[in-house]
């Protein structure tokens, strides 16, 4: 099955680059819920898409209504104070975000539009949070990353991260077992 996507006609094929000063940082606000949605959508079936895993059309509404009911979570003022969602943005359009809790140093998401990948949309998000927890005094940074999902392991690598440990976990998006490792940085 095609993997959705949000990308229009004009957008295809043609080539993105940043420079200093074009990405903004902001807390999701209810404008952005659409948009932050698509975005994580787009970057997780790029990852799943190259996993060889089998998913139905309802599976993958399944995940966008869970990942909607994830960005209005935010937009709603329900998190904790110490939980994080931030928006990058470029010319305005959402382009990636990251998840935070800032009372455990725990990096729950970072997801960059297949579009914007590899234009340091990822590397900007990560500097965001580390400041972030600098700011309120941790001194490292956790996460955990799907073994399979070799980009993302490489890019955590060349932030900084080392892998603490390797385990099987039950993903209930994915509604399987999956090898998961558990990254950290000092900061």
């Amino acid at each position: 099955m095609p993997l959705p996507h949000s990308i229009n006609e004009e957008g295809r094929g043609t080539s993105l680059s940043l420079s200093a000063g074009d990405l903004t940082f902001g807390p999701l606000c209810g404008a952005d819920v659409d948009a932050a949605t698509r975005c994580g959508l787009d970057a997780w079936c790029s990852v799943i898409g190259g996993n060889s895993f089998d998913f139905s059309a309802n599976d993958i509404t399944q995940m966008e209504a869970q990942l909607h009911a994830f960005m209005m979570y935010y937009a709603a003022g329900q998190a904790d104070p110490h939980d994080l969602l931030t928006l990058a943005k470029a010319d305005g359009a959402v382009v990636g975000f990251c998840a935070l809790d800032c009372s455990t140093s725990y990096l729950s998401d970072l997801c960059v539009d297949p579009l914007w990948q590899r234009q340091g949309v990822g590397a900007a998000l990560m500097e965001d949070a580390r400041g972030k927890l600098r700011q309120v005094g941790q001194n490292h940074l956790t996460l955990e990353v799907f073994a399979q999902n070799t980009r993302a392991c490489s890019f955590y690598r060349k932030q900084g991260l080392e892998v603490m440990e390797r385990k099987v976990k039950y993903d209930p998006l994915l509604k399987r077992n999956l090898l998961k490792m558990v990254m950290r940085q000092v900061l």
